[in-house]
């Protein structure tokens, strides 16, 4: 549940008192880019905050994200990002290191995905955690199902991530 996932980030961020939090996200052709930016969206707009402004679509790439976050810290000055996936948000670390910017100090980052980098790079960065043992559980249930004779074709499942906190968010 991606839309859970970023909504969790978001909140995090908003329950440590920031109200500006930028999303840099996939274009908007990307179905499961839109479900993690309906996340940030919720959450946003549940504390009545705006997100005009705060929002870029873009491609996922590290120069993407650096691209992005530099233009979005010279028009919308927020104090926090939440991006649609750790490639996203190591660009955005690019940029604040660029201008000389503390991630997690001066401004905080949160990923998706939960990448090996994000765990390894310093300062760690917060990201977003999808249960990958549940969903192999899950599509081996679904497998099993399929061959099965009869067939049984169980109803989709959608699995909550969680949020693996580190010195960026």
């Amino acid at each position: 549940d991606g839309a859970a996932g970023v909504d969790l980030a978001t909140t995090h961020l908003l329950d440590r008192g920031h109200e500006r939090i930028a999303w840099i996200g996939w274009r908007k052709d990307s179905r499961i880019g839109e479900d993690r930016r309906s996340g940030w969206t919720r959450a946003m707009h549940g504390r009545h905050l705006s997100t005009t402004g705060l929002a870029s679509r873009t491609e996922d790439t590290v120069s993407s994200g650096r691209e992005a976050a530099a233009v979005l810290l010279d028009e919308a000055s927020p104090s926090a990002f939440v991006c649609a996936s750790d490639t996203l948000a190591m660009g955005v670390l690019h940029t604040l290191r660029d201008r000389g910017l503390t991630a997690g100090h001066d401004i905080s980052v949160v990923g998706f995905d939960d990448s090996q980098v994000s765990q390894v790079i310093q300062p760690g960065l917060t990201s977003v955690r999808q249960p990958l043992e549940e969903v192999a559980v899950e599509i081996v249930r679904a497998l099993e199902g399929l061959l099965s004779h009869p067939p049984v074709i169980s109803p989709g499942v959608l699995l909550t991530p969680t949020l693996a906190v580190r010195e960026t968010g």
